[in-house]
């Protein structure tokens, strides 16, 4: 396993560490403070070799086979997702209809690898500074997310089928979501809220409560869900 940095930019870095703790007990992790937009920065400040970084409030249960080998880290900058969860799937033009344009160059750096030996400078802000870079993409289940889509392009069941994919994702990255303590009914289908409510321990009482409130949001299609991804696994 990589080592781990996690970017403290929210209160809820107790999620992250707790779920390295439980999940990956092995795992070694630092965690420092880091300003909007200098993710990639505050890394290379921090790291002098190929390390897993993502910013507190991800749920991670990552395990060795996630992460794609080193050899093939070492010929990439970096290794990220794309903002888009379906910029390059069937979908892509419902971001065009719902006037939320997303291309599939678009990468979301809450959780990315960074390889510091093919950076011959460290960039002041993450804006620009990937346009000349090699990105090699992370597969969906390393990075479970939101998406605009979510709420105000996709069917009920289209939503059903990507809460599927993160009951056993990686990586469970809701943060917006656990801050605000709101999801629509077909979030609650797509995010799976309740696989957060036995990482709180040290939590503000305010984003337990928001964990409790979405969790049980989640629980009325939870069975279901799981059934569902336990049928598509078997098929």
């Amino acid at each position: 396993m990589l080592n781990l940095l996690v970017l403290e930019i929210n209160e809820l870095t107790a999620i992250t560490v707790n779920s390295i703790k439980q999940n990956m007990p092995d795992a070694t992790y630092t965690v420092v403070s880091c300003e909007s937009n200098t993710k990639i920065n505050t890394a290379l400040n921090n790291v002098s070799k190929p390390t897993l970084v993502v910013s507190s409030g991800l749920l991670l249960n990552i395990k060795d086979q996630d992460i794609p080998p080193l050899e093939k880290i070492g010929q990439y900058p970096i290794c990220c997702s794309r903002a888009g969860v379906y910029a390059d799937h069937k979908y892509k033009n419902n971001y065009k209809t719902i006037n939320k344009p997303m291309t599939d160059k678009m990468v979301d750096l809450s959780i990315f690898i960074i390889n510091p030996t093919l950076w011959d400078s460290i960039p002041d802000t993450d804006q620009t500074c990937l346009h000349n870079k090699k990105i090699l993409y992370m597969p969906r289940y390393m990075n479970h997310k939101t998406d605009v889509q979510i709420e105000d392009a996709l069917s009920a069941y289209s939503c059903l089928q990507y809460g599927a994919l993160g009951v056993d994702a990686a990586v469970c990255n809701y943060t917006n979501h656990l801050i605000t303590g709101e999801a629509t009914v077909n979030e609650s289908y797509a995010y799976c809220f309740d696989r957060f409510e036995q990482y709180t321990d040290g939590l503000n009482n305010i984003y337990k409560s928001n964990i409790k409130k979405l969790s049980n949001k989640t629980k009325r299609i939870s069975k279901f869900r799981d059934s569902y991804n336990t049928i598509n696994k078997e098929a």
